[in-house]
């Protein structure tokens, strides 16, 4: 039985998830197969593939690579049987023009991401007639649509899920998608009835302006979750002119900055740009944004934001400024600001893959640290999980044969903060299963035509067999219950093989063998 249904029409949301019982943090909500697989290598393909210049009309080479992906999504799809093809037509969200008429934002941005899906789907049906035979342009430009919309990352594949595609957005979700294991994973205690939410972005590292006008272009909808609309935007937390006070070049001094004294911050709430930014210890209020305009730039924190996501980008050809940078932005916008902080991931991944000696370890582990503690301290949701790589490289740096009695302490101690899932897998500096939490949580349902008093027998899974006694009429036929098996109640030398087996079962649903 699956944890989760479809429930059509809910909260004006279209087809959404909802939960058929309660889920723990950490558990599995749903591990399903999919229905379509594309591939991100072009080198697998077997069709004829385009050059640039025939599907793309800028010179941007990460433009070029994205639509390179959608060649590999309409080659999956053409290459599927027709049954596939039909479900994937008919299941999955992909709306029309008319939709976003009474938003001009929405309408550019669904113009752009058809026109694109428009100029690979007729190279697609031009060159590769054969492949595409039974297909019409218009089905093939739709499916271009529906990757966009509804995959999901697999691996080093793009994925159409029927049940996860109907997962909601939240900036602050209840559960999280692994692009590893291709399971949905709680974040937080989910009841019955409980609308399913996952983020659709990358990261929730970005302030509020930002996630939603990235909704707005690639998923086509303007987020309005309770974190964006009520909470207050953390990542772009400045310190308060009125309390501490810039230097004669306009930034603050490096211990501001480093926040070695005393900062107070001023914050806002809200989506509108309009809405107060107020400081949490003078009470001061500001109309506008606190950062004065610089050099004749009306707004510097949307300039420095543009020019942070393209050094993060093209890291390589900015790194020798990065740094400066990186200085810069600190000493102009303080530790809590997440500008800095994008920056900082970028020169902490490029500086992983250099030559790594003590000193520069040191510096690096203190780099993870600092954005641990902000991540923890200064942004809504877990997103712990979205330094999970960059923790994972330096680990493996660690994992080599060079590292020393302090590199054995920094592992461990990362071994211990990111253990925070139970589908997280460490097999990348060590040999370790997955963690399992004890008791074991199993529900269960109870037999029919049961007497109080009476002995039976359950085997959830292989290798588990429980012996229970019914001491109470308090269920009915049909219902469930559930038992919590601790760790001493099980023989030692079945712990593990029980352990994988529990596993395995969540990973299926959980459903009750016997």
């Amino acid at each position: 039985m699956r944890k989760v249904r479809i429930e059509r029409g809910r909260e004006n949301l279209g087809d959404v998830l909802v939960a058929t019982k309660s889920m723990d943090i950490g558990q599995v909500v749903l591990k399903e197969e999919p229905v379509l697989v594309a591939s991100r290598d072009p080198t697998k393909s077997t069709l004829r593939k385009p050059k640039r210049s025939q599907i793309s009309t800028s010179d941007d080479p990460l433009t070029a690579e994205v639509e390179m992906f959608y060649f590999m999504h309409l080659e999956a799809f053409a290459r599927a049987n027709r049954d596939v093809q039909r479900k994937v037509l008919d299941t999955f969200f992909c709306p029309t023009v008319d939709v976003f008429s009474k938003d001009a934002e929405l309408k550019r941005a669904y113009s752009v991401l058809r026109s694109r899906g428009e100029r690979v789907a007729s190279f697609v049906k031009r060159f590769n007639a054969e492949a595409c035979r039974g297909l019409t342009l218009k089905e093939l430009e739709k499916v271009s649509l529906i990757y966009d919309l509804n995959a999901h990352r697999l691996g080093n594949s793009d994925v159409l899920f029927e049940y996860a595609s109907k997962i909601t957005h939240s900036c602050a979700p209840n559960t999280r998608y692994d692009p590893r294991t291709g399971s949905v994973v709680a974040l937080k205690p989910i009841k019955k009835g409980d609308l399913i939410t996952s983020n659709y972005l990358d990261t929730n590292l970005f302030p509020t302006r930002y996630r939603r006008e990235l909704l707005c272009k690639t998923k086509l909808f303007w987020c309005k979750c309770r974190r964006c609309e009520q909470g207050v935007d953390l990542p772009r937390a400045m310190p308060c002119v009125n309390c501490v006070k810039r230097g004669e070049d306009g930034l603050f001094d490096l211990s501001v900055a480093l926040e070695d004294v005393p900062v107070s911050y001023v914050t806002r709430r809200g989506i509108l740009e309009s809405n107060k930014w107020r400081c949490s210890n003078c009470r001061k209020s500001f109309d506008s944004n606190p950062l004065a305009p610089i050099d004749k730039i009306k707004d510097p924190e949307r300039h420095l934001e543009i020019l942070a996501l393209d050094m993060t980008c093209n890291m390589k050809q900015h790194h020798k400024d990065a740094g400066d940078f990186f200085v810069y932005t600190l000493r102009l916008l303080g530790a809590r600001h997440w500008i800095p902080r994008q920056v900082q991931q970028a020169l902490l991944r490029v500086g992983m893959n250099e030559n790594m000696d003590s000193k520069k370890r040191e510096a690096v582990h203190d780099g993870l640290d600092q954005l641990w503690n902000w991540v923890e301290k200064h942004t809504d949701g877990d997103a712990r999980y979205e330094l999970r790589d960059l923790v994972i490289l330096f680990l493996r740096r660690l994992s080599s044969k060079t590292y020393d009695r302090r590199g054995d302490e920094l592992l461990k101690l990362w071994e211990k903060r990111v253990e925070i899932e139970n589908s997280f897998r460490t097999e990348t500096y060590l040999s370790r299963k997955s963690y399992v939490r004890w008791p074991l949580k199993i529900d269960l349902p109870v037999p029919k035509n049961l007497k109080l008093g009476e002995v039976f027998v359950s085997r959830p899974f292989e290798g588990l067999e429980l012996k229970m006694r019914l001491l109470e009429p308090c269920h009915k036929d049909g219902d469930t219950f559930r038992v919590k098996i601790p760790k001493s109640a099980v023989d030692e030398s079945k712990i593990e093989s029980i352990e994988n087996a529990y596993r395995d079962w969540e990973e299926r649903g959980g459903e009750i063998v016997d």
